[in-house]
C-alpha cells in the first residue's frame, strides 16, 4: 500500500535455544518445521539436517514471548533459527535477510514480510520505507511527562493468517483503500516521526487519528470486548497491535491517572513498554 511503517523490538520478551525435556510447541512443532525445511530448496540457507539432529538431542526454544499475542514469538523462532543454523554474511543487507527470514516466518503464517523476524535478528528499531528501502533508526521516546506508550492484554490469542486474509480481501475494495490513502498512511507517518524526533504533539496527533481509522474501518480485528470499551478518551488512544483480532492492543497515554483509573475499573492491566532502540 505503500508508505512508511516503524518496527521496533521490544526489551521485555527474549527467547533464546535450550536442550532439555519441554515438550508441546517447541518440540512437537518444531520437528514438524524441520521436516518442511527440508522438503525445498528454497530454503537452502538454513541447515535443516542439522536442526533436525539437535531437535533430536533435546533442543527447543525458550522463550517468554505470548504466542498469538502480535509480540512476535515465531518472528524471534526464526531469527533464532537463522542465527544458529542459517548461512548468512556478516554484512548481509537488510533486504535479504528480510526476504529470507519471511521465508521463514511464512510457515507459520501463510504470508509474512519478514520484518519481525528482523528487528529480532538485527535487535535494532527499523524504519521501513517500501520492502526493498529501509534503514536502522534510533526511536526517541516520549517524556514520561508528556506520556507513554503501552499495552493491554486482551486475554485472547488469536491466528494470524485469517486476519490477514481478511485484510487482504478488504484492501481489493476502492473505497476502502481511498481511505487507507487518505488518513490512515499519512497519520502512520506522522506518528513515526513524531518517535523518530522527540516530538510528542506528531506522536499523538498521528495516533489519534489511527485510532478513530482502526474503529470505523477495522472493527473484525478488534476484540468485542473491546468494540463495546471507550476505544479513545481525553487522556489515552487505543490502536491495534499487529493484525488484532485478541493478543495485545496498544495505547497511547497523556494523562496517566485517567488512563490507570479507566482501566483499573474495567480489570485490565496496562503494561508501559520500552524499546530496545
Amino acid at each position: 500500500m505503500g508508505g512508511k511503517a516503524l518496527a521496533s523490538p521490544l526489551s521485555l520478551y527474549s527467547g533464546k535455544w535450550s536442550y532439555g525435556d519441554e515438550q508441546g510447541f517447541h518440540q512437537r512443532d518444531l520437528r514438524e518445521f524441520s521436516h518442511y525445511l527440508q522438503q525445498t530448496d528454497i530454503f537452502d540457507f538454513v541447515d535443516a539436517q542439522n536442526f533436525e539432529k539437535a531437535l533430536s538431542k533435546g533442543l527447543y526454544f525458550e522463550s517468554n514471548i505470548p504466542e498469538g499475542y502480535g509480540m512476535g514469538s515465531s518472528g524471534a523462532l526464526c531469527a533464532a533459527l537463522l542465527d544458529f543454523f542459517g548461512h548468512h554474511a556478516d554484512d548481509e543487507g537488510l533486504v535479504q535477510l528480510k526476504e529470507k527470514l519471511g521465508r521463514l516466518e511464512s510457515y507459520f503464517h501463510q504470508s509474512s514480510s519478514g520484518f519481525d523476524p528482523l528487528i529480532s535478528f538485527v535487535n535494532q528499531s527499523i524504519l521501513i520505507h517500501s520492502s526493498t528501502q529501509m534503514e536502522k533508526v534510533e526511536v526517541k521516546l516520549p517524556d514520561p511527562a508528556q506520556g507513554y506508550i503501552f499495552l493491554v492484554d486482551t486475554g485472547h490469542s488469536r491466528k494470524t493468517g485469517p486476519l490477514v486474509h481478511w485484510f487482504t480481501e478488504e484492501i481489493k475494495k476502492k473505497d476502502f483503500q481511498a481511505a487507507i490513502y487518505a488518513r490512515w498512511i499519512p497519520a502512520t507517518e506522522m506518528a513515526i516521526e513524531g518517535l523518530l524526533e522527540g516530538d510528542f504533539k506528531k506522536l499523538k496527533e498521528g495516533w489519534m487519528t489511527i485510532s478513530s481509522f482502526q474503529f470505523a474501518e477495522l472493527k473484525n480485528l478488534i476484540t468485542p470486548e473491546f468494540r463495546e470499551m471507550e476505544w479513545e478518551q481525553d487522556g489515552w488512544a487505543l490502536k491495534l497491535c499487529g493484525a488484532g483480532g485478541g493478543g495485545f492492543m496498544l495505547g497511547l497515554s497523556w494523562d496517566e491517572g485517567k488512563t490507570k483509573e479507566y482501566f483499573s475499573k474495567k480489570g485490565w492491566n496496562i503494561l508501559p513498554l520500552t524499546f530496545l532502540t
